[in-house]
């Protein structure tokens, strides 16, 4: 189990907006791939013959890097999203965490992809995850090569001091089917550590210093059917690792990059 501090006296963090001008090398996926595409079709099997469909909840997962300068167009593409549809676990230390989040359906998302384009926003990575009902999976988001504290707020009014690391900072995606409600499902969403795993760990205290943790305060759920999806990422550039929308946004060197979450529901069979 981590070790959580209480700290009195938070260290003010001077935010500023570092020039990058950088250019997609690559196509975007967006411009392959259609988010009409990827929904799984039905399929009409014969007779007598079993589904190959395995009943899980499906996403795909796609982490951007958009340039530290153009951190505006995400502001401007999160007024387009809907945040009725979030549930956040407290809303105030959501906002005091500087974390921001939007929900969209099919007939936004060429508008988002557009402005996403448009911003020099690059594909960093993408995966597909199929989570079985009220399963959850980890996304890697970063690396942390030592133990350090990490600051952020519980209650939106205070801030905390945790100790976690060596081990990755991960993005927790949950999913479950909602009973009686059909081709719809409760996803949860928040940051969370994953404590590296040691070949010569061996005494309790151990288990207990490197264990994983969670960052709830910094999460929220909702209601997804085959379409939806979420884009995660920080109100403003926090570029301080010591701070967790710092650690879990920022990509500083060589140039401050910022990290965006999109998570879509691709399919639900179950």
């Amino acid at each position: 189990m981590a070790r959580v501090v209480k700290s009195a006296l938070f260290v003010a963090v001077t935010v500023w907006l570092a020039g990058c001008n950088g250019t997609a090398k690559d196509t975007p996926i967006w411009e392959k791939v259609k988010i009409t595409d990827l929904a799984t079709p039905e399929i009409n099997e014969p007779v007598g013959y079993p589904s190959p469909i395995l009943k899980t909840i499906n996403f795909d997962v796609y982490t951007f890097h958009l340039p530290a300068e153009n951190i505006n167009a995400l502001d401007n593409i999160l007024q387009m999203l809907y945040t009725k549809p979030l549930w956040f676990n407290n809303y105030d230390a959501f906002e005091t965490n500087c974390f921001a989040a939007g929900f969209g359906q099919l007939d936004i998302w060429d508008k988002v992809r557009d402005l996403l384009v448009a911003a020099g926003a690059e594909k960093a990575s993408g995966t597909a995850v199929m989570l079985p009902d009220g399963q959850a999976n980890r996304i890697f988001v970063t690396r942390l090569d030592k133990e350090q504290s990490v600051f952020y707020s519980r209650t939106g009014d205070s801030m905390e001091a945790v100790s976690i690391g060596p081990g990755t900072m991960t993005l927790r995606l949950q999913a479950e089917k909602i009973a009686g409600l059909r081709g719809q499902c409760q996803v949860s969403i928040q940051p969370a550590y994953s404590p590296l795993i040691r070949a010569d760990a061996r005494p309790e205290q151990d288990v207990q210093k490197y264990g994983d943790y969670f960052f709830d305060s910094a999460g929220f759920k909702l209601r997804m059917s085959g379409g939806d999806f979420v884009l995660l990422g920080p109100k403003k550039l926090v570029n301080n690792r010591i701070i967790l929308p710092g650690l879990f946004f920022t990509q500083p060197q060589p140039k401050p990059l910022i990290r965006i979450f999109l998570i879509i529901c691709t399919a639900i069979n179950l």
